[in-house]
């Protein structure tokens, strides 16, 4: 028991010691600094968030507005007089988490210099088809709104209330 003491005491002065303030302060950062993103990062993660919920939405608009077109399914007895009559559906979630990220990623590439906008043309270009791909699956029951306005309130001066 003795000398289980005497090495956990060791191994805290050594600790103690060891850990100097002024060694780790170099490694440290600010918080309040805030770091920039690397933009294949962010275009990964959008890509990512355009296949978010595919198979979830697809299966249940289906089921619930293309299915009985189709007559896939019905109720008994035929499709009833509502059957036209759209009601809620489900949708990726194109607004709080796609649109933001690829339209951050276009504003930081327009706001880089000639020679590092040149080299990074590519990776703007693909932003344009992660975004159409998922604003498609809701642009035919809402509108063009999804593709054109949406995400842009942090990148212009004045706001556009319209359409809403």
């Amino acid at each position: 028991m003795k000398n289980i003491s005497f090495i956990l005491l060791a191994l805290f002065l050594i600790t103690a010691i060891g850990c100097d303030k002024d060694e780790f302060a170099e490694l440290n950062t600010d918080p309040a600094v805030l770091d920039e993103p690397d933009l294949r990062f962010s275009l990964t993660k959008a890509v990512e968030q355009m296949y978010e919920n595919d198979y979830t939405t697809w299966f249940y608009n289906n089921f619930q507005y293309i299915f009985p077109w189709s007559q896939l399914t019905s109720e008994q007895g035929g499709n009833g007089p509502d059957l036209n009559e759209m009601g809620p559906y489900g949708s990726q979630n194109i607004y709080r988490a796609l649109f933001p990220q690829t339209r951050d990623i276009q504003y930081r590439i327009d706001q880089m210099g000639d020679e590092e906008k040149a080299r990074h043309q590519v990776l703007k270009a693909i932003t344009y088809p992660v975004q159409i791909l998922p604003a498609m699956a809701n642009s035919d029951l809402v509108g063009s709104v999804i593709y054109e306005e949406a995400g842009m309130a942090p990148f212009t001066n004045s706001v556009n209330y319209s359409r809403v």
